[in-house]
């Protein structure tokens, strides 16, 4: 009994103590990369295991949703993402969020890409991929297939990288919608664990086989189901093709939505394409650096907005026909609408007279907001506005919209 004793003070003493005070301040998804190791089944308030990094220090780990006594992450190399807090003696704490084996690539032999961003305004999505791998676009996804070394290389030795949009308009949960147990445990035992995925750290669920031939990613987006899966094959290469698939999930990023909507008077289609490569020379050169391009096909007009935001569009009401918001969040999820972009009719209302190249109109404050009108065909106007911080690139906006009714 003193010898037991003698070892559970020692242990609090090495590993913090049985207390819980640590705060997380940030909630900045910090990414690490080392051995993971256990503490000896020991559930202390500073942490239940250590990852042994690269530089041969350690990091203390504790996770409510990871299970970390996984036999397949356990002594692995893994890759693994959280908030960072520090303990009482000065030790960084990881609260993990997602946990991944990170695997080391194979150098020899390996078929060589550049990487490139890819973008697709139907699905809304972009991210970065090796451009050795070959895209195949359909309407509700998207494969990507890995290089084969050879022509003689027969469909079953191919690697694969699906990304498969799913309509959800009751907006369920994952668990809801995949049809699994609400509860993280019962989660775990059938091998679901919670992930984070891409530049924006979005929640999603995580499935891989035993084998890791397949891995199976689940997002929501609105009254959307996204799913990334990798499909592997008894391609040698399968070790550096799943390593590209999770660096395309590192990447990847949601984007404005290219909108369809059919009414009786016309299919409304908003794109985020690379319309500058369409227009003439002269018009190229007024793209304000920064911005990115948008179409309304059924107004006929392009318009210009900040190219790290989002944007969408829905019908109006009352004097607005149609309406557009921009925001540096998706919007679909949540995020502020800091810019909008309306179609209105009626005539110019009273004002500062303002002209931004062809387009002249006039310019009204009132409550801390600006609205730029400018006039179109027949009797309608642009009206762009916003707060007043957000002046300058409402002027952008003004500046960058032009008809496209010939």
């Amino acid at each position: 009994m003193i010898l037991a004793s003698t070892f559970f003070m020692t242990a609090c003493s090495l590993f913090g103590g049985d207390k819980d005070d640590i705060v997380f301040e940030s909630n900045v998804q910090e990414k690490r990369i080392g051995i993971l190791k256990s503490l000896g089944g020991m559930s202390v308030g500073e942490g239940t295991h250590i990852l042994e990094l690269e530089n041969q220090s350690t990091m203390r780990l504790r996770s409510s949703i990871v299970d970390l006594d996984n036999e397949k992450y356990l002594a692995q190399r893994v890759e693994i993402r959280g908030p960072i807090a520090k303990t009482e003696d000065g030790k960084d704490l990881m609260e993990v969020k997602s946990i991944d084996l990170a695997e080391e690539e194979e150098q020899e032999e390996t078929l060589e890409g550049v990487e490139k961003e890819y973008t697709n305004a139907q699905l809304g999505f972009r991210l970065v991929y090796t451009d050795s791998w070959e895209i195949n676009e359909e309407s509700d996804r998207i494969v990507f297939n890995a290089p084969k070394k050879s022509e003689s290389e027969d469909e079953e030795s191919e690697d694969m990288v699906i990304i498969e949009r799913f309509p959800n308009p009751q907006k369920k949960s994952l668990e809801s919608f995949l049809q699994l147990p609400s509860d993280n445990n019962s989660l775990i035992t059938l091998g679901y664990t919670q992930t984070l995925v891409g530049t924006d750290q979005l929640e999603g669920l995580k499935k891989e086989a035993n084998n890791r031939q397949e891995i199976d990613i689940w997002l929501t987006r609105g009254d959307d189901v996204y799913q990334l899966s990798f499909i592997g094959s008894e391609n040698p290469e399968i070790a550096n093709n799943r390593n590209t698939f999770f660096s395309m999930v590192t990447s990847f990023r949601f984007i404005g939505i290219l909108e369809e909507e059919v009414t009786e008077e016309s299919e409304e289609i908003v794109e985020e394409e690379e319309v500058a490569e369409e227009m003439e020379e002269e018009e190229v050169e007024k793209i304000t650096e920064g911005y990115s391009f948008f179409e309304s096909l059924p107004y006929k007009f392009t318009g210009q907005y900040p190219s790290s935001w989002y944007f969408n569009g829905s019908s109006g009401t009352g004097d607005t026909i149609h309406h557009y918001g921009f925001g540096d969040e998706p919007l679909d999820e949540g995020g502020q609408e800091l810019i909008s972009v309306d179609i209105v009719s009626g005539s110019l209302p009273s004002g500062s007279p303002v002209t931004f190249g062809q387009n002249s109109g006039v310019k009204v404050y009132e409550n801390g907001k600006v609205a730029i009108y400018i006039t179109r065909t027949g009797s309608t106007l642009y009206k762009i506005h916003g707060d007043t911080k957000y002046e300058s690139k409402i002027i952008d906006m003004a500046y960058g919209l032009k008809s496209t009714d010939q």
